[in-house]
This record gives structure tokens, sequence and C-alpha cells, in this order.
């Protein structure tokens, strides 16, 4: 697995004191679901974002939008301290790579059916907001 390199990718929207972190106190905090910190609605859409993202990522279309506006739900409107965003972008990076993974195997179809849906899908989860 290339835990490294998409976790790296996703801990460069923190502040410079969270990139610090290192591959163990990524996987530490794999080891807590993240539906106890946000509650098991609120994962499950943090997922949905993620794997699309991967999707999307795997296409070569933009994803970062989608991250920034997930990000920016928490920090700004819930207010998460750094600590938490943490295992926020360590989840979302997770499930994004393990997407990627799978679809460098399954090898889908990057056409505009598969683009329109993609941004159709993460539009609503970003429009819900968080869930508590």
């Amino acid at each position: 697995m290339r835990f490294l390199a998409w976790a790296a990718l996703a801990l460069i929207s923190l502040p410079a004191a969270a990139q610090n972190l290192t591959e163990a106190e990524a996987r530490r905090i794999l080891q807590t679901p993240l539906s106890a910190l946000v509650g098991a609605r609120e994962a499950e859409r943090v997922q949905h974002i993620a794997v699309a993202n991967g999707l999307l990522r795997f296409c070569r279309w933009r994803w970062e939008t989608n991250f920034d506006r997930l990000m920016e739900q928490h920090r700004q409107g819930l207010n998460r301290p750094e600590t938490e965003m943490q295992r926020l972008v360590i989840w979302h990076g997770y499930w994004q790579g393990q997407t990627q993974q799978l679809t460098r195997q399954e090898r889908p179809a990057c056409d505009d059916a598969l683009r329109a849906s993609l941004r159709e899908q993460v539009t609503a989860a970003l429009r819900a907001g968080p869930q508590r």
C-alpha cells in the first residue's frame, strides 16, 4: 500500500505544525473509527466524498475543491481543533487511497457520465453539510 504517498497528499491542507505527522501516527489515528469523533452519519458522508474524490483523482479530474470545501465545513463551520482536522484528513486520505487502488484494478471508464454523476453526488453531500 502506498500509505505515505496519499497521506502526505492529504496532509498538505493542514497548517505547518500538523504536516509533521508520521506514518506511524497516521496509522494510529486509523485504529479509531472516524465515527467515534464525528458520528456515524458524518463519517459516512466523509467516506462518500473521499470515494468520489478517489475516482475523480484516478480519472485526472479536479477533486481538490471538494476536499477543501469539506475541510472548510469542519474547520470554520464546526470550529474543529487541528487535532480533529488531522483525523478527518487521515481518514479522507485513507478512503481516497483505497478507492484509487481499487480503480487501478477495475479500470472504470472515465467518461462524461461518470464525471457528471460524481459531481452530482459530491455536490449533494457537500450541500447537506456536516451531519451530527
